[in-house]
């Protein structure tokens, strides 16, 4: 049985290999990942043609796979988040996010039809509560209570003397990288230079957005 360990040995010893067939992969920020990937597929297809020699045939389907799946390197897009909207499409109601993009030649990149990733930094909303944060249900209004419907309750046993480290409790809400991966491009005006997916997107209306395309 092939374990994690051997892929992943086997994906470092053929770093040097992958990487040579392409110039354009050197230096790519997930090369070690795309690696792993290679690798993993390789032996599947090896392991599933009933192949005796695999280092031969993990060769041959690092290749195959290697043009099928990163031929085309991931693109990152700069554009500006724009308000939500609607169209009808297919006979339905679609929600889209339109987004325009900083660069007129990045339309070369994205069509109609692909699926992106975005991401951005998400709303600001300052120092929260439990329930509003984590949509905690409360305490409850009766039994003797008083002043204890949005109490985060207890945080937990005594025995550790402290608190455990990512115990869901109060305090600062947003702000921070979101992605939302598997969006869908609906429209690609040239006109407007807006870009629009399926869905919504993170961030403010009018804040900076990464799209990211393969």
């Amino acid at each position: 049985m092939l374990t994690s360990s051997w892929l992943n040995a086997t994906a470092r010893r053929h770093n040097e290999e992958i990487f040579n067939l392409d110039s354009n992969l050197k230096g790519h920020s997930n090369y070690k990942f795309i690696s792993a990937l290679l690798v993993r597929k390789a032996v599947k297809t090896a392991i599933s043609s009933s192949r005796l020699d695999l280092n031969l045939n993990l060769n041959v389907a690092l290749w195959d796979y290697y043009q099928d799946r990163f031929k085309k390197i991931m693109k990152k897009i700069k554009a500006q988040k724009l308000k939500m909207t609607q169209v009808w499409k297919n006979d339905a109601v679609v929600a889209i996010s339109p987004m325009k993009l900083s660069n007129d030649s990045d339309f070369t990149s994205i069509n109609e039809g692909d699926i992106v990733k975005v991401s951005a930094n998400t709303k600001g909303h300052g120092f929260q509560g439990v329930v509003k944060r984590y949509s905690f249900a409360g305490g409850s209004k009766t039994h003797g209570q008083k002043n204890r419907y949005r109490a985060a309750g207890s945080i937990g046993s005594t025995a550790p003397q402290r608190v455990l480290p990512g115990r869901k409790m109060a305090g600062r809400m947003g702000g921070k990288k979101k992605t939302i991966l598997g969006l869908e491009v609906i429209s690609v005006d040239k006109i407007k230079g807006t870009v629009a997916v399926r869905g919504s997107v993170p961030g403010t209306i009018g804040g900076k957005v990464t799209i990211t395309t393969e």
